[in-house]
This record gives structure tokens, C-alpha cells and sequence, in this order.
């Protein structure tokens, strides 16, 4: 396969992953990620909460109706899914809105080759533009196909999965919605371990109230959501249903890591930040998404320039650098053997005090490092391991994780962006 051609991208100062090297490809990538909610963002979400699968070994397509009852003041529409991405090289993945035009549904950021080529769980935390035009008040018909296969490396048979989809309706000021803002901690603070995170809302329709407020972080971390890079708004979308079988549209999925900083469903609303394993750094910012009962969703301005700093420790995120990372990387001994990715970690680890292997995967098998076992599931699903490790299965210096299973019916898929280890040090 030929590579992409190579740009050298200079490093963030304030970056606390470490990659086997500094190398970005460029790569045309469909399924573009736009912005999702953002500070000052007012709109509805519409919830799809059945599953669609694609595995008949040839072009399906897939049919899915949601009504959409309020489009009054719209500004614009965006599809968020949780979707596995299934066979590698089953493309493009796309729907139709309404018997419109084909949109690709989103694919990972930041790949070395084209994202069909690698496995990904997608987590809700990414979007698809829907024009305006194509929606209308009332029902709507949703179309999902698979696209078969896109011709590089296929394995013959395309294959994907839909747990669910929102579709999410952003509206002009003049919609009424709910407000707030953080309270606390206010733009430019130091923080440390376990903040206290508060905000004040309150709603502005007398038919309405506060059910909730969740708080969300920019930050650099692990992407457990599976679509973007390191530094982003992190959280997930949820799954399951509410106790009326209807879907539950407040709640968030979680795959072993807390998806957001907290959520508060009454006043004062505040939570601890548990942030034992977030890695040292400038530039957070936080907001708060507040949700009423008329099901108006409301994003404050974000307090910015924050400064995390654990108290007595320093903790380190080690990464496989994109290029490194192998296409399709999954686990069947017989077929494919024991495939390997290599990642550096070039500090001293004399001071290093406890190890985290993170991960984000599919079904189940057993991931090494450095030879050593440091994960392993043999049934049900674990999505988003977080796993104590032992300090001495880390070298200074090339590590090496390798993923396999012990039988043939074990067949972990390794999804993007690949294993990393966090390490806390000892703060000099």
C-alpha cells in the first residue's frame, strides 16, 4: 500500500502525550467531524435507540423512522452515532435523510491510511452535518448502508454495527431554553485533585425546570469516545432505555471510564472531579450542558486557561504513535498470529509510582506488553478497559504491545486509536 505523503507538525508545549515520534499524515478523510455542542450551543436531541446491523455479506441497506416535532427557529442539524465500525474496509458507511443525498457517517480523526482500514468503536461524542432542507416536521426516514466493500484490502465480507443515533436540532437565541453558567472554578485558576465543580442554572419557561446539569471538560486524555484526537471535549452518548422503554436521552453511556466530569440533578449543582488519572496540563476549560423539562438542551460559556496539577504526583499518557498502530489489528491466532505495535517511554521510571493500561476495543481476547499479560476477557465485552499493571512490565525506552487470544473464538479487535498506558511519577 502506498503512503501518504509526510508532514513534520511541531509539538504543544503543553503536551503530556508521548509518541514514538512527532508525524501527522494527510489523509482525506470522509465522515466529517463538525463541531458538536459548543459553549452558547441551544438545541433538542431526537433518539434512535434500536440497533441496526449490517453483516449479510453484501450492500444492505438499513431503514430507520424518528419523528422530529419541533423545527421552529432552527439554525442547523447534525447526526451523532454509537457505532462499531465493523469489518475493516466496509465503505462508505453513509444514510440518507428523507430519500436525499448520500452523508457519510463520521470516521476516526488523525489515521495514518484511510480510517475504513482500522477498527473503531464510536462513542456519540462526533457528528455528521444534516442540511436543514432535508428534515421536516414530523416523521423522517432515515436509510443506512454499508457501501460493501471499498476495494483496498477488503476482507470480503462488509460488515457494521449502529447501537443507536441522535439527531440534534440547534436553534437561535430566541428559542426558549434554560441558563446558567460555571460558578466555579473561574477562568485562568490553578487546579488540582478532585475539584469542586459547581454551576448555577435556572429555567426560563414558568412550564419548566432543571432536570439536570452534566459537566464536561476540554482536556487531553485518552479518547475513549474512538473518533477524535487527544484534545477535545470528552465525554460519550448513552445507551439503554428508560424504565418506560423509551429512549433515555440525560443519561450517558459508561465503558469503565467516567464520561464526563459529573452530573447533578438538583440544586446546588455541583460534583467532585475525580481526576486521579487525568495527565498534568495547561488549557483546560470546562462548561456545563443544562437540560430542562421541556427537553431544551443549553451549553454555558466555558471557563478557560485552566491549570491542572496533581498535588503530589505527575501523571504521563504513552501513546502508539498513528503510523505505528496496524491496519485492522485484531486477534485470531490461527489466522493472523500475534500482531504488534511498538511506543517509547523515554522517562526515567525510577520515580514511577503506579501504571494504567487503557484501551479501546471490541469483543475479547488478551492484550500484552512487553510479553507480559495485562489484559484479558474471555466472554462478555469489556469496551474500555482500565487496568492496574504492574510497574515492571514498562521498559525505558520501545515497549511493545501485542494483541492475541488464546483460542480462535477469541478475537479482541483492537480499535483506534490503539492500547496506551498512563504512569503516575513521584512529584520531585
Amino acid at each position: 500500500m502506498n503512503r501518504k505523503s509526510k508532514i513534520m507538525m511541531p509539538r504543544k508545549q503543553n503536551s503530556n502525550i508521548h509518541w514514538m515520534s512527532i508525524i501527522l499524515l494527510t489523509i482525506l478523510k470522509p465522515g466529517s467531524l463538525i463541531s458538536d455542542p459548543g459553549p452558547g450551543d441551544i438545541y433538542r436531541e431526537y433518539v434512535y435507540n434500536k440497533m441496526l446491523t449490517f453483516y449479510e455479506k453484501e450492500v444492505v441497506k438499513k431503514e430507520a423512522k424518528l419523528i422530529i416535532d419541533d423545527l421552529q427557529s432552527a439554525t442547523r442539524a447534525e447526526l451523532s452515532s454509537v457505532h462499531f465500525s465493523g469489518h475493516c474496509n466496509t465503505g462508505p458507511k453513509s444514510f440518507t435523510v428523507n430519500g436525499n443525498n448520500s452523508i457519510l457517517l463520521p470516521v476516526p480523526e488523525g489515521t495514518a491510511e484511510h480510517p475504513d482500514l482500522y477498527f473503531a468503536f464510536l462513542a456519540g461524542n462526533n457528528s455528521a452535518e444534516i442540511p436543514l432542507i432535508q428534515l421536516k416536521q414530523g416523521e423522517n426516514e432515515f436509510v443506512f448502508t454499508d457501501g460493501g466493500c471499498s476495494g483496498v484490502e477488503c476482507c470480503g465480507w462488509p460488515a457494521y454495527e449502529i447501537h443507536m443515533f441522535v439527531i440534534r436540532i440547534f436553534y437561535n437565541s430566541s428559542k426558549s431554553h434554560p441558563m446558567g453558567k460555571i460558578a466555579n472554578p473561574f477562568s485562568g485558576a490553578k487546579i488540582s485533585d478532585n475539584v469542586h465543580v459547581k454551576a448555577e442554572a435556572n429555567a426560563t419557561s414558568p412550564e419548566s425546570n432543571i432536570v439536570r446539569v452534566d459537566f464536561l471538560g476540554y482536556y487531553e486524555d485518552y479518547p475513549f469516545e474512538g473518533a477524535g484526537p487527544f484534545t477535545k471535549w470528552h465525554y460519550q452518548y448513552p445507551l439503554g432505555k428508560s424504565k418506560d422503554d423509551r429512549p433515555e436521552m440525560i443519561s450517558w453511556c459508561v465503558y469503565g471510564e467516567p464520561p464526563h466530569i459529573g452530573t447533578d440533578t438538583t440544586a446546588p449543582y455541583e460534583v467532585t472531579w475525580d481526576n486521579e488519572w487525568i495527565p498534568d496540563q495547561d488549557g483546560m476549560k470546562i462548561m456545563a450542558r443544562i437540560v430542562d423539562s421541556n427537553g431544551m438542551f443549553y451549553m454555558t460559556k466555558a471557563i478557560d486557561n485552566l491549570s491542572f496539577k496533581h498535588k503530589d504526583k505527575i501523571v504521563k499518557l504513552y501513546a502508539i504513535q498513528p503510523e505505528d498502530l496496524p491496519l485492522g489489528w485484531w486477534a485470531f491466532p490461527t489466522r493472523r498470529g500475534i500482531q504488534k505495535a511498538m511506543f517509547h517511554v523515554d522517562d526515567d521510571l525510577k520515580n514511577a509510582q503506579a501504571a494504567l493500561l487503557v484501551a479501546n476495543i471490541a469483543q475479547y481476547g488478551v492484550i500484552l506488553l512487553n510479553s507480559k499479560q495485562v489484559h484479558y476477557k474471555d466472554k462478555g465485552m469489556d469496551r474500555h478497559p482500565r487496568t492496574s499493571i504492574p510497574l515492571n512490565s514498562i521498559k525505558h525506552g520501545e515497549n511493545v504491545f501485542e494483541v492475541t487470544g488464546k483460542t480462535d473464538s477469541e478475537h479482541l479487535h483492537t480499535c483506534w486509536p490503539g492500547p496506551a498506558i498512563k504512569i503516575a511519577f513521584k512529584r520531585k
